[in-house]
């Protein structure tokens, strides 16, 4: 849990999330992802959720998502980034994992409005989830079918364009 609390006390909660520099959480994967997601929650964001710090946790992955969304660096890890950040707190929030709250109405906006001006792109990046062997349309089909799932299994934020 050491990485998550340094990435608070420095407010740089967004490259915790990406995996960015010493932030980056990896597992034993065959897959190379920009972080391992899955890992980094249960080994990171699940357990400080469990330390009563809730409100914190709201606050720095509401920010972080902002942040992530107003970055031009790669915009396309952003996206990622985010989309996926989005679904597992929607899985373990579904789990009964975390008992935090992300208010993502009016960011679900600024995610599809992002999306659809991003769109040609995504198409085109064949990087992580958007591999040649598991999408002919780069990062966007694997992107939207994520998005399409946290509608229907979750009852989630519809960010699709």
């Amino acid at each position: 849990m050491n990485l998550i609390i340094k990435a608070i006390e420095k407010d740089e909660f967004d490259l915790f999330l990406m995996g960015y520099g010493n932030y980056r959480c990896q597992g034993s994967s065959d897959l190379w992802e920009p972080n391992d997601f899955v890992l980094c929650w249960n080994t990171e964001i699940i357990p400080y959720a469990n330390t009563g710090k809730n409100d914190i946790l709201e606050k720095k992955m509401m920010d972080a998502l902002y942040k992530l969304s107003n970055r031009e660096k790669d915009i396309n890890l952003e996206i990622y980034t985010i989309i996926l950040t989005i679904n597992w707190y929607y899985f373990y929030k579904f789990q009964n994992r975390i008992d935090f709250k992300m208010d993502l109405v009016d960011f679900s906006i600024l995610l599809k409005d992002k999306l659809k001006r991003q769109k040609d792109k995504l198409q085109k990046d064949y990087r992580w989830g958007g591999e040649k062997w598991n999408s002919n349309d780069g990062l966007w089909k694997p992107l939207i079918n994520t998005l399409t799932f946290i509608i229907n299994k979750y009852d989630g934020i519809n960010c699709i364009p």
